[in-house]
């Protein structure tokens, strides 16, 4: 991480999560860069949904120990730091990763300077989930419509298909448009009063 990164993050306001990698160990040819996003605790959907509030880099623990603000981590790795808008440390995981470790520590980094709940918003993704596969119902049954109205030889009978294909595009347009906007707030950072 470069210092003009560094302050961007900041102007960013958005937390950060390094993760700091050792060198492979010389009996394996394992890129520990790749080994930690093929790491089952990193797909963990709480770990996942989580990330989406920090902004999260990975760096070399050589370019670590030239970091003033990871420095004093870069001994540890691998590891993950947690590092508040202002670059102070919030959270620092050693060893073995796992989510159970790993979404406490992104909640608690994140409760410092956010109102933001995790866990609330893993409850409301779900929900909003749950509105997708019914928007995308909808969408299906609109082309199928479009494949009624394709087969029709009558002109009325294709005349009330494209009144019903019309409504349900303009009912899957506002739907879906409302999902967006949910989905944005939900992921949006609400810093806290004075921090």
């Amino acid at each position: 991480m470069t210092e003009e990164e560094a302050r961007q993050a900041h102007r960013n306001e958005r937390p950060l999560l390094v993760y700091i990698y050792p060198d492979a160990a010389s009996e394996r040819d394992e890129d520990p860069r790749v080994a930690v996003e093929e790491d089952p605790a990193f797909r963990d959907e709480s770990v996942v949904v989580g990330a989406r509030f920090f902004d999260c880099v990975r760096i070399h623990e050589d370019d670590a120990r030239a970091d003033r603000t990871l420095k004093a981590h870069a001994g540890a790795a691998p590891c993950l730091v947690f590092l508040r808008p202002d670059l102070t440390p919030a959270k620092c995981l050693k060893g073995r990763f796992n989510a159970a470790r790993i979404f406490p520590a992104m909640c608690a980094a994140l409760k410092l300077d956010y109102e933001n709940c995790l866990r609330t918003t893993i409850k409301e993704q779900g929900k909003l989930e749950e509105e997708m596969v019914k928007l995308y119902r909808q969408e299906e049954e609109l082309a199928r419509i479009g494949e009624r109205i394709a087969a029709e030889n009558r002109a009325a009978a294709r005349q009330r298909l494209e009144e019903e294909r019309k409504a349900l595009a303009e009912e899957v347009r506002t739907t879906r448009d409302a999902l967006c906007l949910r989905e944005k707030a939900l992921y949006e950072l609400k810093p806290k009063p004075g921090a």
